[in-house]
């Protein structure tokens, strides 16, 4: 059993390096004896998996994110997952200029008046965040992330894919001017007319919203990321990540027919998902989560009375 016993020892040593290996003098000793051939092939296969499993340490995988120089000043958080051009943001802080707009109540509700919303962020601590890879938008996402920081509002639009995991994904885009504010989304998961495809970065959502400052809470969030959401529940849901201390409500607007139902195992509906949302262990409860799905001036001008319809 002295093979046995050499191969624990120097599986400490390869993955545990703060772990004492010898307790005894007669253990270092015997640590000196030459592996038989057996021990030192079953290191060896070891050391070639550890290799190709090369894991980010935790900061650098923060530091990745590009986070703004503001974000330990967020108190309340609003997390736009799905930005498009940034339309839903507008109606944070312009509300006026979206009468109608099936939002508006909601944002009151989590955020306070007009008034209050347009407070200097860093007084506030009102912060808005949103999620697009569409490079179609980058342009526009960055135009208005100027114009409100000069206005003293704390948003910032972060250019990823909100997923599972960590990695890269096809996005699928369209160029037409018909087409491209609506359905872009992760190669795969819908066939859209006229796009092209792009690589794109793809973030765990999970530990992203574990890497938000600690003092802060998400008061509100919205997902509408054309398929992509059942992966992303699929990783939140287990890990106990849709509970109220840290995000205290949601409205997403969910795709039966798209994305992949790999991980999410299961009818993908929103009947589930708010059942799912029970089975989390969460000391405040859940997640309040609703189906809202406000598309109300898509193109940021136009009040489209379809969008309004709630029946």
């Amino acid at each position: 059993m002295r093979a046995t016993t050499s191969a624990a020892h120097l599986l400490v040593i390869v993955l545990g390096q703060s772990v004492a290996i010898a307790s005894t003098s007669e253990d270092a000793a015997f640590l000196e004896e030459p592996l038989p051939s057996e021990d030192v092939e079953c290191v060896e296969l070891l050391q070639s998996k550890l290799d190709l499993v090369q894991l980010e340490p935790p900061a650098a995988v923060a530091a990745s994110y590009e986070h703004p120089p503001w974000l330990n000043q967020c108190k309340q958080i609003y997390l736009d997952v799905g930005s498009n051009i940034g339309v839903q943001v507008r109606k944070l802080f312009e509300p006026e200029k979206y009468p109608g707009a099936l939002i508006l109540p909601l944002f009151e509700k989590k955020f306070g008046s007009a008034e209050a919303r347009r407070v200097d962020g860093k007084e506030s601590g009102i912060c808005a965040l949103g999620f697009e890879p569409n490079p179609n938008w980058e342009g526009t996402l960055q135009a208005l992330e100027s114009e409100f920081q000069a206005k003293g509002r704390l948003v910032h639009f972060y250019p990823y894919a909100v997923s599972g995991s960590d990695g890269t994904a096809l996005f699928q885009v369209s160029d037409s001017d018909d087409l491209k504010d609506w359905d872009a989304n992760v190669t795969g998961l819908v066939q859209v007319v006229e796009s092209r495809n792009v690589t794109v970065k793809k973030i765990d959502f999970y530990r992203f919203l574990q890497d938000l400052p600690r003092a802060s809470v998400v008061k509100l969030m919205k997902m509408d990321i054309e398929g992509s959401e059942w992966d992303t529940l699929a990783r939140l849901l287990p890990a106990n990540g849709l509970c109220n201390d840290r995000i205290e409500e949601a409205f997403i607007e969910c795709h039966p027919e798209k994305g992949s139902a790999a991980n999410w195992k299961g009818n993908r509906s929103f009947e589930v998902l708010a059942n799912r949302l029970t089975q989390q262990d969460c000391s405040d409860g859940p997640t309040v989560m609703s189906d809202l799905d406000d598309e109300t001036y898509l193109d940021g001008v136009h009040y489209d009375w379809r969008a309004a319809k709630t029946d």
